[in-house]
This record gives structure tokens, sequence and C-alpha cells, in this order.
């Protein structure tokens, strides 16, 4: 079950129009937040699915918002194309890190991501204490 609706909040906080891509690791419970995530014409890819495999969609949200689902994974890929890859992904994002572009909102995001897992953390340890 989906934990805290926090991340999803704060998108639609630091991103009004919602965000233009979305990598989520998780699907499952994931899934219709993230659409509802997503900005006009976003895209949605999907490379795991630590949350499950199943899950419900409101198709005419995607249809309105012209949203576009994408499901990848590199773990079945030989190496050629992992180094691929890679490669496209330091030409081609790793430059909006350096230049600082990505930078505040990864780091927004990473900042409240930590906080969830803290506060689980403590969650856990009060459980463990009773």
């Amino acid at each position: 079950a989906l934990r805290t609706e926090e991340p999803f909040n704060k998108i639609k906080e630091w991103l009004p129009e919602g965000a233009n891509i979305i990598l989520d690791p998780v699907g499952g419970n994931y899934f219709e937040n993230n659409i509802n995530a997503l900005s006009i014409e976003g895209r949605l890819v999907i490379i795991g699915l630590m949350g499950g495999v199943k899950s419900s969609i409101n198709l005419g949200s995607v249809l309105m918002k012209r949203q576009k689902i994408i499901g990848s994974t590199i773990r079945a890929r030989n190496i050629s194309v992992k180094g691929k890859i890679m490669s496209d992904l330091y030409q081609h994002v790793w430059p909006f890190f350096k230049t600082k572009k990505l930078y505040r909102a990864f780091i927004r995001f990473w900042i409240l991501m930590m906080r969830i897992k803290l506060i689980k953390s403590w969650k856990k340890i009060k459980i463990l204490e009773k």
C-alpha cells in the first residue's frame, strides 16, 4: 500500500502544472499518483515494479492530458546497450546537473525522500520497542 501522499503533493507544490517526466522504480500503487502528478503531455517511465505489478488507472486523465506511459528496464539488456545508455546519460543529462538546472529540484526531492525514509525508520524502531 502507498504509505504517504507527501511526495506527490510536493511535486504539485513545486510544479503546479505537473512534472514533465517521472522516472518510477516502484509501479504498483504509485501508478495513479504518478499519472496525477504529470503535466499535460507528460511522460511516465516505469523502470521497476517494487510496489507490485497491478494498479488501477483513470484512462480519461491520460487521454485528456495526452500523457505517455513508457515501460523500460535495462537489466535484461546486453552490456553494449547498457554502456550506450550510460554514455547517453552522461552526455545528455549530466550537463544539467553540472549547470545546476536539475540540481535544485533533485536535491529538494532527495531531501524529501530521506525525511520519509527517516520517519519510516523511526516508526519501525517504535514498533520494535513495544
